[in-house]
């Protein structure tokens, strides 16, 4: 008798020697062989291939999930917010910028690296960075660093240029100007 296993889309069964996913998608059935004979590797072809199609809400969610899959786009998820400067200044999408304003993004994202370190030590990856970490980080340029207009605008206008370019797929930047 084959093995199975359930999950919310899908099944996991084995045939023989191979395990296979069997899900329905458009009210039509489909049963794939995944070419793997151990649990573990099935589960993770799953998680990683299936699950993310599966669950999507919108067809930008896949149309991303298929870009990294082929390798199209890189995965920002893995991308720690440490590394995410230079992440950003290899991104071939970045504008061409000065050495000078090259510096003051650094310093920006420096200074809200620091931050979101002490103020948010659970969020590592960039990815993760949302509404109210930005409206957070706006409030604490100006209300406890007490920075000049110009200086808070620079900041939250080079960070969310830093978060379009790393994450184009996810719209509006959650690093804008809030207070």
């Amino acid at each position: 008798m084959a093995k199975r296993q359930s999950n919310s889309t899908g099944h996991l069964h084995k045939r023989g020697r191979i395990y296979y996913y069997r899900y329905m998608i458009n009210g039509k059935l489909k049963d794939v062989s995944l070419k793997v004979t151990t649990e573990v590797e099935a589960k993770k072809i799953i998680k990683e291939e299936y699950l993310p199609l599966l669950q999507a809400k919108s067809k930008e969610q896949i149309a991303v999930h298929v870009a990294e899959s082929r390798k199209l786009i890189r995965k920002v998820n893995s991308v720690k917010i440490i590394d995410s400067w230079d992440y950003y200044l290899n991104s071939p999408s970045r504008p061409d910028s000065s050495q000078g304003t090259l510096k003051g993004y650094k310093c920006a994202f420096n200074d809200f690296s620091r931050w979101i370190e002490n103020a948010f030590p659970s969020v590592a990856n960039f990815v993760e960075i949302n509404e109210e970490i930005g409206k957070g980080y706006a409030q604490y340029l100006w209300n406890e660093r007490k920075v000049s207009e110009r200086t808070y605008n620079a900041y939250i206008k080079a960070l969310a240029l830093i978060y379009r370019i790393l994450i184009p797929k996810r719209g509006k930047s959650p690093l804008q100007k809030k207070i």
